[in-house]
């Protein structure tokens, strides 16, 4: 889920970002805090004048209350709007294009190569993912068990749990001493 939400709106602890919650955006791991700025569309819904974020925020925080001597690392990878098809490991221009995603590219793709670049980035283990998929594909629940297996056996994270409700991807990682 790319988000909604306003980071006018969020306490300072959650908008400032610290050392033991961080994010890998631009090709580097940083304080997990809200960094994107919302598009035009987006300023006249929701009335978002910094900055927006979703889940990883509270996410990221409930973790580290969980495990407060660990650095929690979020991977986010979304695309608002995108079908399921848009993310399959089996991506097509024409199968993608069937729910207006095909101009988005490979996002399952995208996805395996922001995770290795991460690993890459930092001794990190990943402990986790959280796959939401929008509301258009949402009871799709095959297609998405298929899709998480597939980036399982992808990362060699076959021991992993996983969930699967809702939109975006969120991959959860433990950096090592």
């Amino acid at each position: 889920m790319r988000g909604w939400g306003n980071s006018t709106q969020l306490p300072e602890e959650l908008s400032s970002g610290s050392e033991n919650k961080l994010i890998f955006e631009k090709g580097k791991w940083q304080p997990l805090k809200p960094f994107s700025k919302p598009n035009k569309s987006m300023q006249a819904k929701g009335k978002l004048t910094e900055f927006h974020f979703g889940p990883e925020i509270a996410l990221a925080n409930d973790i580290s209350k969980a495990y407060p001597n660990e650095t929690i690392g979020i991977i986010k990878s979304a695309a608002g709007g995108s079908g399921i098809s848009a993310w399959s490991p089996k991506w097509t221009f024409q199968k993608a294009n069937r729910t207006g995603d095909g101009k988005k590219g490979d996002l399952y793709k995208k996805l395996i190569e922001k995770i290795k670049v991460a690993q890459k980035a930092a001794d990190v283990e990943i402990v986790g993912f959280l796959w939401l998929q929008s509301g258009k594909d949402m009871t799709k629940i095959e297609v998405n068990k298929e899709n998480i297996i597939k980036m399982k056996d992808n990362l060699q994270l076959q021991k992993i749990k996983n969930t699967c409700s809702g939109v975006g991807h969120v991959i959860f990682a433990r950096f090592q001493a």
